[in-house]
């Protein structure tokens, strides 16, 4: 009977799972609901678990304060995943964001980002999406203009912004989230805007050289194809216009680094292969930038 006894308490300390049930990890438990809908004193309990994993502080009662929205898988190399926080926007003007923070398969947080989505736009919902041609896990963030309106016969439609709204796809590209694609509800391209020191939607631009972008432009990776591509196809400012002083604008070695990558031949060279890739969005923006290079 000793020895019984022995092997059991051995075989409990080596599979605690034979002894008592193993305690869920992370946010398993909030994965897939909606947590918008979370009373303050759940939204509390909440926010005391995403600290306990992530090591943050929560700010309460902050203006502009992120929210939180979702949890949901998100697979991609050491991702497993995502926690969304967002930041809708409330005001006119106002800007809205959101906050994505990335895990692991066991919790650990390995990446936090927040970016803006858009200057004078209401962010309405951020889904993930796994059905594209980049066939990988993506976020896809809606927002709608807040005006000012233009009159189109019986309509009120936004002259800020290109349609009735626009959607805003991110992937992973490491660790960090890349903006791949800007339509507008007709799925047509928008082009992103980057005459600002950051462009208003979407993640800071990647510190490359000229090189470096031209180079991209031949990667094996769609991704990084694409974020490239989105860069090239936005609205710029000229190097030439005189700033403003103690205004938000592109600086002149931005607008400049733009305009020699823009204007090589190694970019031609590289879009016109482009125009034939397998992957329709490649293949979408390439034509875009080419057309955009000849006018």
């Amino acid at each position: 009977m000793q020895r019984i006894a022995i092997t059991m308490l051995m075989l409990a300390c080596a599979l605690p799972g034979l002894a008592q049930e193993s305690p869920l990890k992370g946010l398993e438990p909030h994965i897939g609901k909606d947590l918008q809908k979370l009373d303050a004193d759940a939204l509390a309990e909440f926010r005391k678990q995403v600290d306990a994993i992530t090591r943050d502080k929560s700010k309460t009662n902050e203006w502009g304060s992120y929210k939180p929205w979702w949890v949901m898988p998100f697979v991609r190399t050491n991702a497993a995943w995502v926690l969304l926080e967002a930041y809708p926007g409330y005001d006119v003007p106002d800007i809205s964001h959101v906050r994505i923070h990335v895990f692991d398969r066991n919790w650990m947080r390995i990446a936090k980002h927040s970016f803006p989505t858009g200057y004078r736009c209401f962010l309405k919902e951020v889904v993930l999406v796994k059905d594209n041609p980049l066939k990988q896990d993506l976020l896809v963030a809606k927002v709608t203009s807040t005006g000012p309106f233009i009159l189109q016969g019986d309509e009120q439609r936004p002259a800020f912004e290109q349609g009735d709204y626009q959607c805003q796809y991110y992937a992973l590209l490491g660790e960090q989230f890349v903006m791949v694609r800007l339509e507008d509800n007709n799925n047509t391209i928008a082009r992103n805007h980057y005459r600002w020191q950051a462009p208003p939607k979407g993640p800071p631009v990647p510190k490359h050289t000229a090189d470096e972008w031209i180079r991209s432009l031949s990667s094996a990776n769609s991704v990084e194809q694409l974020t490239t591509l989105v860069w090239l196809s936005g609205t710029h400012l000229d190097s030439t216009e005189k700033r403003k002083k103690d205004h938000n604008q592109e600086s002149v070695e931005d607008s400049e680094l733009f305009e020699a990558v823009f204007d090589a031949a190694e970019t031609k060279n590289a879009l016109q292969e482009l125009v034939k890739s397998k992957n329709t969005w490649v293949q979408e923006y390439a034509t875009l930038t080419l057309r955009l290079i000849r006018e």
